[in-house]
């Protein structure tokens, strides 16, 4: 298989090509990514649109039953970086869909113009730092490489894509300026805190975030992850509330959400997020579930991978400077914690009720939104 995608760390974005073979195969798979590079154009107008109207198509379905994960980065998107992105070119984005959608209306008018801008984005990418990394069969190990030495010499002696002049800069630049005279790229982007996105859908998709000091990420974060899916938000949204299903999530950059999923009870939801600081510092749990929920939590150390996986597992902690090292401090931090630090790190959610926000929600919930929200708006016309 080859998929063109992108990938998002925490401080960094990159355009992806990626690809499995057998080691057999190891030439076919380099020529089929050369001439993805050398020779891909964006020439044909009817076939752009076709694939921008499905690309839009796609998004709202895909926001429409995944809201959840919608809601997750829109709420972070003016916070964190990757999720900024992830909101502005992902399938279940806000900011994607509604650049999609002006995309589509302008397309066909301003075609030659988007097309010549698509060809020198394309060549501007391929002149940045390029990383490869692959996973190799020890026994096709010398082979492999020196097949990736010759695609990489003939990447480098072409020239067609890997090179972009001071003309190609001043044309693009130029271009773009253009581009946004009828797609205003800047009106899609979250500008308040508390946002209520109605779709045509009966059911709610809600989301608190914000930050927090990154330096106090723990090994036990992924702990909280289970008690807050497994009791308190599981108790509260998906048992008393009706919810489809709930969930949580922290990361090493020092941002934390919590979402709900299929959701009938947007206010009750809201106010069961808010709860979240004096549940922890006033927590109550017996031992034997205390431990119950630790020895739940190690699985995200000690799940065993597949090839695939390790090789994944490596590339994104190169990206995110993460080291076996930090993993094994993170897994002791993990067994050896107690509810003293349960409590202490109910800190880090002292702000819930400045939290970032987002919900994505029906038509006939709107007067509560109205009460909640700073803004509340139509995504589609």
């Amino acid at each position: 298989g080859l998929n063109v995608k992108y990938d998002l760390f925490n401080e960094k974005a990159l355009f992806t090509i990626a690809t499995k073979m057998l080691p057999e195969k190891c030439d076919v798979a380099f020529e089929i990514i050369y001439k993805l590079i050398t020779e891909s154009v964006f020439v044909d107008k009817s076939r752009i649109y076709m694939l921008l109207n499905e690309q839009k198509a796609n998004a709202i379905t895909s926001i429409l039953s995944s809201g959840h994960l919608t809601a997750i980065d829109r709420s972070l998107s003016n916070i964190s970086f990757s999720h900024s992105i992830s909101d502005k070119i992902s399938g279940v984005g806000i900011a994607s869909y509604k650049f999609l959608n002006c995309f589509v209306k302008e397309y066909e008018k301003n075609a030659d113009l988007i097309n010549e801008t698509l060809e020198l984005l394309y060549k501007k990418l391929l002149t940045k730092k390029i990383y490869i990394a692959m996973s190799v069969n020890k026994k096709y190990k010398n082979d492999t490489l020196d097949l990736l030495s010759k695609f990489c010499k003939k990447i480098k002696e072409d020239g067609v894509r890997t090179s972009f002049s001071s003309d190609d800069e001043i044309k693009y630049n130029k271009n773009i300026e253009s581009i946004k005279r009828y797609i205003p790229f800047d009106d899609f982007e979250k500008k308040v805190d508390k946002e209520a996105i109605l779709v045509p859908s009966d059911v709610n998709f809600v989301a608190v975030a914000n930050k927090f000091d990154k330096n106090k990420y723990k090994g036990y974060m992924s702990f909280l992850k289970t008690l807050f899916n497994y009791e308190y938000l599981w108790t509260n949204i998906r048992v008393l509330g009706g919810a489809y299903g709930c969930m949580s999530f922290f990361t090493r950059a020092g941002v934390y959400a919590f979402t709900s999923y299929r959701d009938p009870n947007l206010t009750k939801t809201n106010e069961t997020f808010l709860g979240i600081y004096n549940y922890l510092k006033n927590i109550d749990i017996s031992e034997d579930r205390f431990e119950k929920y630790i020895i739940g939590s190690t699985s995200i150390f000690d799940n065993p991978l597949s090839t695939l996986s390790k090789f994944n597992v490596a590339v994104s902690g190169y990206f995110n400077s993460l080291t076996n090292d930090d993993l094994r401090k993170e897994r002791e931090e993990l067994i050896t914690m107690n509810i003293d630090d349960v409590k202490n790190v109910a800190e880090i959610f002292s702000n819930m009720v400045s939290a970032s926000a987002v919900a994505v929600i029906g038509e006939k919930v709107k007067e509560d939104a109205e009460n909640t929200y700073d803004l509340v708006w139509k995504l589609m016309d």
